[in-house]
């Protein structure tokens, strides 16, 4: 955001700066008035940037030429300069020529104001260091009482410094500029400033902290600011992972023709951006030249044209070169040393990576910020890739893991959208492993992937705006069936809901791994054996550990694999939902394309021994109890490897008494419930039970059982629930616990299904139960019929009670009804 400068340092520009609307309120009861010439063509050009500020470009340059005509017949030569200044200034905003540097060496307006002007001008043809310059000279030649003016050229300072990649000194202008702004009650330009902290944060990864100074922005933006405003909170939004959410910022600040230059090259450049995040790479590549052809070579919109020209040319040819153009004036950059070091500053690093590695840098470049420097994490990121391209995985890991640490979000589905620079350089990495058959280091690189999305607060999260927010689509879920509205604000609440998750939450985090997966699974294991499937960079391969070896097994194409996988669900869904034995064999011809796919080439290291296992995303709802070379063999479904060690591990018992609750319009179900009670003495039974009522009891609860109606959307898989008599449970309302029971048992079709997040970690209510500290969830991924599950069930809690662990009594009793055991067994 760039304030516009005014030669009048302490009335009328000081009333811009406070309030634009109540600055034209004032301007139109003066010349309501019948004002002398003087005081007429003051007003009426205040008028006329006021007209600007609200979003009339057109209104604004003609009520300008009418406050230069009133002071011209007048004989007010001053009135005129001033006017004709103003309109210029405008001009230069919207790429006519305004301002040049010999036109204001020889104006008799204030030195701070002509500098001020030229600062603008080279900001807007994307000369910010000149621009920063310019500034600052303003800023010296101020008189002792500069009125609007300090805080107004920090702000711009500001912004100029932050695009040059010189962070912690617009970090110091903006702040300063905020305090002056909020001592002199200048609330417009409070806003202005806060827009440009929010870039600062959401430029350098801290996207919560962006969201809510936008947010705060956004109260005092005129209808002139929204635009760059919502280009400003699209960038952060795409630089932290959410593309749909930047794209639906970006369709609705679509500049006009003649917008400010900025403005206008920031809205190309993030078109261009979100269609290589799509895989567009030729339209991304025809928006970045337009773009090109737009600037003079010495800009850095060009620069970063040129960042996205090479990534697309990159991603669309098949021997990719390395990019070695830096920020124009400083020389081209390889691959930087580790954070700390003295490398001089450039949006992109690559070096001489081989291929992979570059086509990694390439799929970075989407979610760049429009920075000389590429961003605070920059360099670590640069020196993670060219890491990767030396073998060293442990170092590269080390680099990631410190970056995603610092500002992990606290809830499951933001963080497994967060950090997407940091998954390309993760999948590259992953891939290059499993092709050199480092299973060590794909053990480690899955790790860091699955648990993105699970490393929530420790505490939970306490915000209450979110728990409304849960609240309010649950009413919606309610009153669905009768009130079209409520049934259309559920079914599209995604991009809502992801955006509302980047809040502070509680400050207590788990640590982040940092390598050690095998080890862990070593120590663990015992008679068990890991299987993790992996696909990445067109490497599809499994890693086992058994036995104490860790072994990587080339798999069969991945595309063949997912298709046998949908075939085998479509069958078994089908089977689960009609007449007939539900818990009946399946033919072999549904399963045998798996069996092949998935578990023949791994057959001859696992063995027959009880497994652990980690899908790959397209197999997270697999009923792997169905398939024959599993059918009573104990099976965990493992949330990533290190923490399945960790669940295992914790072998402690919890107090209190089980809770079991059972939702509407279920005559089994309720039968079911009665069987248990017999069973749990003590148990805490909620036969029409709402979802504040289990809720209240799960954290305390050691053993949970909930029957009721379930479903798993698959665009909003954290809207997965069980059906309560108020309407449904959400995983998002489990992310608002403290903790969860050792063990639940979930009894309702689909909810131990999971959906992927963009980093491969699984979404869901079984999911998060584990993400909120639960040991072990048992689970259906099919449909289940009412009344055809309570035999089974209770032979379950049987089991349960002889001593079986909880794979043991799935494997025995629930496995043919697609139940699978999540977690620790």
């Amino acid at each position: 955001m760039t304030v516009l400068p005014s030669d009048d340092l302490f009335d009328s520009a000081t009333l811009l700066a406070r309030d634009p609307g109540a600055a034209r309120r004032t301007a139109e009861r003066t010349l309501a008035s019948r004002p002398g010439p003087a005081a007429r063509a003051e007003a009426t050009r205040l008028l006329g940037l006021c007209l600007y500020e609200q979003g009339d470009t057109a209104g604004a340059e003609r009520v300008l030429r009418r406050a230069a005509a009133i002071g011209a017949a007048a004989g007010q030569h001053r009135a005129v300069e001033r006017a004709r200044r103003a309109r210029l200034a405008i001009r230069s905003q919207h790429g006519g020529p305004g301002l040049s540097g010999p036109r204001l060496g020889g104006s008799a307006s204030p030195p701070a104001a002509l500098l001020l002007r030229l600062g603008v001008d080279h900001a807007q043809r994307g000369r910010f260091a000149a621009a920063a310059e310019e500034f600052g000279a303003a800023l010296t030649a101020l008189p002792d009482d500069g009125g609007h003016f300090p805080p107004a050229l920090l702000c711009n300072r500001g912004r100029a410094l932050l695009y040059a990649g010189r962070g912690a000194e617009a970090e110091d202008d903006l702040q300063r500029a905020l305090g002056l702004a909020e001592q002199r009650a200048l609330g417009y330009l409070r806003g202005a400033v806060l827009q440009n902290l929010a870039c600062l944060a959401g430029w350098h990864g801290d996207t919560a902290r962006a969201l809510e100074l936008f947010a705060a922005a956004e109260a005092t933006a005129s209808p002139g600011r929204r635009t760059a405003l919502a280009l400003d909170r699209a960038d952060a939004l795409l630089s932290a992972g959410m593309r749909d959410e930047a794209a639906h910022c970006l369709a609705s600040a679509s500049p006009d023709r003649g917008a400010p230059g900025a403005e206008a090259a920031s809205a190309l450049l993030l078109a261009a951006k979100y269609r290589l995040s799509r895989g567009e790479h030729s339209r991304a590549l025809d928006l970045a030249r337009r773009l090109l052809r737009s600037f003079p070579p010495e800009s850095l919109w060009s620069a970063l044209a040129r960042t996205v020209e090479w990534a697309a040319l990159c991603l669309l040819r098949p021997d990719p070169a390395p990019f070695l153009a830096a920020v124009p004036s400083l020389p081209a950059s390889p691959v930087g040393p580790p954070p700390g070091a003295g490398a001089p500053a450039a949006p992109l690093r690559t070096g001489a990576l081989r291929a992979d590695t570059l086509r990694a840098a390439a799929r970075c470049v989407p979610y760049l910020p429009p920075t000389a420097d590429g961003g605070r994490a920059g360099r670590a990121r640069s020196a993670a890739l060219e890491r990767v391209e030396r073998g060293d995985h442990s170092g590269a890991l080390r680099l990631l893991c410190a970056v995603r640490s610092a500002r992990l979000p606290g809830h499951m589905e933001a963080a497994g959208h967060a950090f997407p620079q940091e998954r390309e350089i993760a999948a590259a990495a992953l891939a290059r492993a499993l092709a050199a058959g480092c299973g060590a280091a794909a053990l480690d690189w899955l790790e860091f992937t699955a648990r993105a999305g699970s490393a929530a607060p420790t505490g939970g999260c306490t915000a209450r705006t979110w728990a409304g927010s849960v609240d309010r689509f649950r009413g919606a879920r309610l009153r669905a069936g009768a009130d079209p509205g409520a049934a259309e604000e559920f079914r599209r609440p995604s991009g809502r809901l992801l955006s509302a998750q980047w809040h502070r939450c509680r400050p207590g985090r788990r640590a982040e791994p940092s390598g050690g997966a095998a080890e862990a699974l070593r120590e663990r294991l015992g008679d068990r054996a890991f299987i993790g499937y992996a696909r990445s960079g067109g490497v599809h391969a499994a890693v086992t550990v058994a036995g104490g070896d860790v072994r990587v097994h080339p798999l069969p194409d991945a595309g063949e694999a997912e298709d046998a996988v949908a075939k085998l669900l479509f069958a078994a869904r089908s089977r689960a939902a009609l007449d007939g034995d539900p818990g009946a064999p399946l033919p072999a011809g549904d399963t045998d394309a798996v069996e092949r796919l998935l578990l023949r080439p791994v057959a001859a290291a696992v063995g027959d021994r009880p497994l652990v296992l980690l899908p790959a995303p397209y197999a997270q709802g697999l009923p792997w109890g169905l398939l024959p070379s599993l059918r009573g063999r104990e099976v965990c479904i493992a949330p990533s490897p290190g923490a399945w060690a960790a669940l295992d591990a914790d072998r402690g018992a919890a107090a209190g008494p089980a809770l079991l609750a059972c939702g509407p319009g279920l005559d089994g179900g309720r039968e079911e419930l009665r069987a248990l009670r017999n069973r749990y003495g003590g148990a805490e039974v909620l036969e029409r039970a709402g979802t504040a009522a289990v809720l209240r009891r799960l954290p305390g609860a050691p053993l949970a059982h909930l029957i009721g109606h379930g479903s798993v959307p698959s665009g909003t898989p954290m809207l997965s629930g069980i059906l309560f008599a108020d309407g449904p449970l959400f995983a998002y309302d489990v992310e608002l616990l403290p903790g969860a029971p050792r063990l639940t048992v979930l009894s309702s079709c689909w909810t131990g299904r999971s959906v992927p997040a963009p980093s491969g970690a699984p979404l869901g209510l079984a999911a998060a139960l584990i993400a909120r500290g639960g040991r072990t969830v048992v689970a259906g991924v099919l449909p289940v019929r009412d009344g055809c599950i309570r035999g089974p069930m209770e032979r379950f809690h049987a089991a349960l009670a002889g001593g079986a662990g909880p794979a043991r009594a799935v494997a025995d009793h629930l496995a043919a009804y697609g139940f699978v055991c999540l977690g620790a067994g």
